[in-house]
């Protein structure tokens, strides 16, 4: 008797020590881990969640309203209303609950007046200028809060506004001249390139801007200088390869070409433009700081040898 004893008192502690370990694990692993909303939730219960709910449920919520789409219009003051109380929302969570607005607000003037309101220095503003243009905010009220936004402390919003401001084309006429700035002084080569492209889809709205970026086509970056030379094509309308055909028979040369023929075009033409920004400082050329960022834009130019201006200056003179 006393031999079997000890072998059953031991199988009965350790049946009572697995069960609180279990219960133990269980009472973590169901107070600790999100809760799943179910995905019979109503728009009500979505919009419960997203105001009340956990982090982890306002996330949930956020993206189901996001997937919504304008069947979740209802759940706009829940958003807005979410994002001004700033109650500690993940940054993440934040920006993109702003593209959820971009996504649900279509025409909505609240959420236009929301947008505008947001602080470019905040790191959700670069869902700002995308959501604008998605919901249709006139160019009237967008384009003088993307003007601004151009001197944000951070690159990625002044990309996305000047980004924004392209979309808007001839509507962002007024921003051509503040664009251009951008282009000679932002210290991000990839900012710079995205305002040359929205200064092409402006298009001859930009015309003013051409002294501006006729400077440029002296830079020592290649492919800012091919850039601005495409882009004062856009702007005037006219074309800088039209050169002899065997001139340019490979991208190298090609680059080199467009360069040198805006180069030519703009000293024949300079008279016409008006220069009443020259001098100003506030169009200065600043060298760029970021030489990481070439390597995203690199075109062949960086590794074949260029024509050189003598033989290039020969050819054309044939």
């Amino acid at each position: 008797m006393g031999k079997t004893w000890v072998p059953i008192r031991l199988v009965i502690l350790g049946v009572i020590s697995g069960v609180v370990i279990l219960g133990f694990f269980c009472f973590i692993i169901f107070f600790s881990a999100p809760h799943l909303i179910p995905p019979s939730a109503t728009l009500t219960q979505l919009r419960d969640y997203l105001v009340n709910g956990s982090s982890s449920e306002q996330a949930q919520a956020a993206v189901r309203l996001n997937e919504l789409g304008l069947t979740a219009q209802d759940a706009v003051p829940d958003i807005i209303h979410v994002l001004r109380s700033d109650s500690g929302l993940d940054r993440d969570l934040r920006a993109f609950l702003i593209e959820t607005l971009g996504v649900v607000g279509l025409y909505r003037k609240d959420v236009m007046e929301f947008l505008s309101q947001v602080p470019d220095d905040r790191y959700e503003f670069f869902k700002v200028p995308e959501s604008m243009v998605r919901i249709h905010t006139p160019a009237d009220q967008a384009v003088p809060v993307l003007i601004k936004s151009l001197s944000s402390p951070i690159s990625r919003n002044r990309k996305e506004a000047a980004k924004a401001l392209g979309q808007y084309k001839s509507e962002a006429s007024q921003a051509s001249l503040p664009l251009a700035r951008v282009v000679c002084q932002d210290d991000t080569l990839y900012v710079r390139i995205v305002a040359l492209a929205a200064l092409r889809q402006i298009g001859t709205n930009a015309k003013v801007t051409v002294p501006t970026l006729a400077q440029l086509l002296d830079n020592k970056e290649d492919i800012l200088k091919v850039a601005v030379a495409q882009t004062l094509e856009a702007i005037v309308g006219e074309s800088f390869s039209n050169l002899e055909d065997d001139i340019g028979r490979n991208q190298c040369n090609q680059d080199v070409i467009i360069v040198a023929g805006a180069k030519s075009w703009y000293e024949k033409n300079q008279s016409l433009f008006q220069e009443n920004h020259k001098g100003n400082p506030l169009y200065e050329v600043k060298p760029i700081l970021d030489k990481d960022m070439i390597s995203n834009y690199t075109t062949r130019v960086l590794s074949k040898k260029p024509l050189s201006s003598d033989s290039l200056k020969s050819r054309q003179d044939k």
